[in-house]
């Protein structure tokens, strides 16, 4: 558990910016021009409700079908990394676009107190995983750039090891985050929103 602990602390500067990414991408979520907003929400809100009419409150099946869901997300942002870091900013930023928009569309139908109880209740925990898998993903890219352009640096580690280490540190803290995620988006959140 320290070792996981550590590697997060190392990476500390990651995850700073992999949590501007996501607060970028929430900007452009809340602020994106009604014609930007129109087509790509329309796409957006065809997923959400797809995957909302799995969505059954006070259901243990939803809790672990969002645990589930969250937990196959936050690893695919980690092993977008490998691809040189920038898939894994992009799907940080995209998180936070999504945010963006469904915050703003809940603000503009239910105020912003329902939006925000909606969002922070269980958000907490889920952005914090997927920041965290964010971070970690940038650091995988950056390691494979620095292999690819021959930089060597003092505490070089095998890809192997890294991405065993970060696995293993990401299972650790990430899942547990995303389990309280889901336990409060499943139970928590249909309560406190008033919007079931």
């Amino acid at each position: 558990m320290s070792k996981a602990y550590e590697t997060i602390r190392s990476r500390l500067w990651l995850i700073l910016l992999a949590t501007f990414l996501f607060v970028y991408g929430i900007h452009v979520g809340l602020t994106a021009s009604p014609v930007e907003e129109a087509s790509a929400s329309a796409k957006l809100i065809e997923v959400i409700k797809e995957l909302a009419k799995l969505y059954k409150p006070y259901s243990l099946s939803t809790m672990v079908f969002l645990l589930v869901k969250n937990s196959l997300t936050m690893y695919l942002i980690y092993f977008a990394g490998i691809m040189l870091a920038f898939p894994s900013a992009i799907v940080v930023i995209l998180n936070g676009f999504v945010v963006g928009v469904v915050g703003k569309i809940l603000a503009e139908e239910h105020g912003a107190s329902t939006a925000f109880l909606s969002l922070a209740t269980h958000g907490v925990f889920e952005v914090a995983a997927l920041v965290i898998a964010g971070a970690f993903g940038l650091n995988l890219g950056l390691c494979v750039l620095k292999r690819v352009f021959k930089i060597s640096s003092r505490t070089e580690v095998s890809l192997r090891d890294l991405i065993k280490l970060d696995l293993a540190s990401l299972t650790v803290v990430g899942i547990p985050l995303l389990a309280i995620a889901a336990f409060m988006e499943t139970f928590v959140t249909p309560m406190v929103s008033g919007l079931y």
